[in-house]
């Protein structure tokens, strides 16, 4: 999907290099120099939908005729990004303006994220305890892998950062421009111009211009997906907080309630309403937040505390709290900004949270954020997803090689559970390079090979995901999975085999741990090992529970597979469940037989 519709045809160097030159114009902030080269490529190759685009987002500022002539001749070749983008440069098309800060909703906190790099790129950082640029490039790089679908001017998380200095630069001296007004859905939530708005938010600006768009897809970029991709309650708190500040207590509040021992049924009507993320912990003094208004009202020492951040309307906040009151629930709902103010300095800073929790350390175990769409669960379910999922690796002993198929940003909390272990890195995509060259700094010692996995030497292409990299496979999606928006780059990788590939490895040590997470692949990998299988201590897969590719294996294939091997069924790390309850992929570790009477069984 994200290959170009209309490739540039052999003999077209020349526009090909004009193209290429004008891209980095644009990223340098040589606007005029970038126009003029994107005319002259265009003259040559007039039928590059995606350098129409460019073309038209360099005018539409200060000759929005010209751009609307750009836009319409991009929309005809087939770039899809271009409709949208035009609509403001319509004159039948209203452009309300609305308060920034409202059109910021709970679905979309890489909001804050962008915010947070804007306030620290005026010179107005807040926090120094934590990287805003660091949480900025780790955002897009599990994003987008530093690649904006339909753009030739970010190739790159450092193409994104420039282009975002330029927009506030550019915003500070003239303002929001109307012709680049932010798309909203027709619930009201934001489609598209995320930077635009925090750029608006960084510098002040009260009001932004917007425009409705029916019957588009909306993308989330909320709770669930940062804590899905490992962002630690210290980065969650700085984004929690950001957007606490930005909304106030009109539009944004605390609501706290004391856990008794039973589940209560109103957890259910509060995951119902406008909720964006909660968290469960218990104190040992049931009156550490007496200052803040709540207290416990359990004749027992301690206070089990789930407290929820929730968004809307207050009127709809109020009636959600008198809901809890008439049940008998002990809850409270912050009802001011100083209180949710009090609230956010103590259950948004690990330092507090471990001190109401009687602690002294700030490692977080046992302690996590969690999003509206998990499910319930008491305290001893709420642990960190990242922390959790890899607990049951201290039973594994004696690992001295990690070998990682399927790398894509790494394995950083698998590789801190063995940190004397050599870690070799396997992954054929090359635009991993960037992350996992800065993964290996990390690491004590390493080594990184490109090329895939099979059962058999071959070419081949694999799909490479612009919209979730993550996703990556050599596999399609099967029906189960594919969601309609998957925006595909087939990408031609050689591949290799377990069995040629790992007696080429220099000093490779005893007692080794192979992850294979290859989304669906995993049962052809481990067929071109059948040699080196049996010097393998434990294998670590990622088992796919229902048929998520096309031509994959099944469950009952894989584990008969392991059987034939000799390897047995060693512990399991983490499952996961969509939201009708059915199990889809499971993540487990295999011991190889002849080690079990030297291994603690799971």
């Amino acid at each position: 999907m994200s290959t170009p519709r209309n490739p540039v045809q052999p003999g077209n160097d020349e526009a090909e290099l004009l193209a290429q030159l004008a891209a980095r114009y644009h990223v340098f902030g040589a606007w005029q120099e970038a126009e003029k080269c994107w005319q002259q490529a265009l003259a040559l190759t007039p039928t590059q939908g995606s350098w129409w685009l460019e073309l038209a987002r360099l005018q539409r500022e200060h000759t929005p005729q010209q751009a609307r002539t750009s836009y319409a001749q991009a929309i005809a070749h087939g770039c899809q990004h271009a409709r949208i983008e035009a609509m403001p440069l319509n004159p039948d098309i209203e452009l309300p303006f609305r308060p920034a800060p409202e059109v910021w909703t709970g679905n979309r906190l890489d909001i804050a994220v962008k915010l947070l790099y804007a306030l620290d790129f005026l010179g107005n950082r807040q926090d120094d305890a934590w990287c805003v640029r660091s949480l900025y490039r780790e955002h897009i790089q599990q994003r987008t892998s530093g690649r904006e679908p339909g753009s030739l001017s970010k190739l790159s998380v450092e193409d994104y950062e420039r282009s975002f200095q330029q927009l506030i630069r550019q915003m500070q001296v003239r303002g929001f421009d109307t012709n680049a007004a932010i798309p909203m859905s027709a619930t009201g939530r934001i489609l598209n111009g995320a930077h635009r708005l925090a750029a608006a938010l960084a510098l002040g600006i009260p009001e932004v211009p917007t425009f409705v768009v029916e019957n588009e897809p909306v993308y989330d970029w909320d709770m669930r997906w940062f804590i899905h991709h490992g962002f630690q309650p210290p980065a969650l708190n700085a984004m929690l907080t950001c957007w606490l500040q930005t909304k106030q207590h009109k539009a944004a509040a605390w609501l706290l309630l004391e856990m008794p021992p039973r589940q209560p049924a109103s957890l259910t009507t509060i995951m119902q309403s406008s909720m964006m993320a909660w968290r469960e912990l218990w104190l040992p003094d049931g009156n550490a937040l007496s200052d803040a208004g709540f207290t416990s009202k359990q004749d027992n020492e301690g206070l089990t505390l789930r407290y929820f951040l929730l968004e809307g309307k207050e009127a709809d906040r109020t009636s959600l709290l008198n809901i809890l009151q008439q049940v008998g629930e002990n809850a409270m709902l912050s009802n001011s900004d100083d209180q949710a103010a009090l609230l956010t300095s103590r259950l948004l800073n690990e330092r507090e949270v471990d001190r109401l929790r009687g602690e002294t350390s700030t490692s977080g175990k046992g302690v996590a954020w969690a999003s509206k769409n998990q499910p319930l669960a008491g305290l001893n379910a709420v642990l960190s997803a990242t922390a959790a999922k890899w607990e049951n690796l201290s039973l594994l002993e004696g690992v001295n090689t990690v070998i990682d198929v399927g790398v894509a940003y790494g394995t950083p909390a698998l590789y801190r559970h063995f940190p004397k272990a050599h870690i070799v890195l396997i992954e054929p995509v090359p635009y991993f390079r960037s992350p996992i060259a800065a993964l290996r700094n990390t690491l004590t010692s390493s080594d990184y090979i490109e090329v895939g996995l099979a059962s058999a030497p071959a070419t081949a292409k694999i799909n490479y995901r612009h919209d979730a990299p993550i996703l990556t496979s050599l596999l399609e999606s099967s029906a189960l999975r594919d969601n309609g928006r998957e925006e595909i780059e087939q990408l031609t990788i050689q591949l290799t085999t377990l069995d040629l590939l790992l007696p080429t490895l220099p000093d490779l040590a005893s007692d080794v741990l192979l992850k294979i997470d290859s989304e669906g692949y995993e049962l052809e990998i481990l067929k071109g090992g059948i040699d080196v299988l049996p010097a393998i201590k434990y294998l670590m897969l990622e088992v796919s529970v229902i048929q998520r590719f096309e031509a994959s294996y099944s469950c009952t294939e894989l584990m008969q597979f392991l059987h034939q091997q000799g390897f047995v069924l060693f512990t399991c790390l983490s499952a996961s469940v969509d939201s009708e309850g059915y199990c889809r992929v499971i993540d487990a570790v295999f011991i190889n037989g002849r080690y079990l009477g030297s291994s603690a069984g799971a």
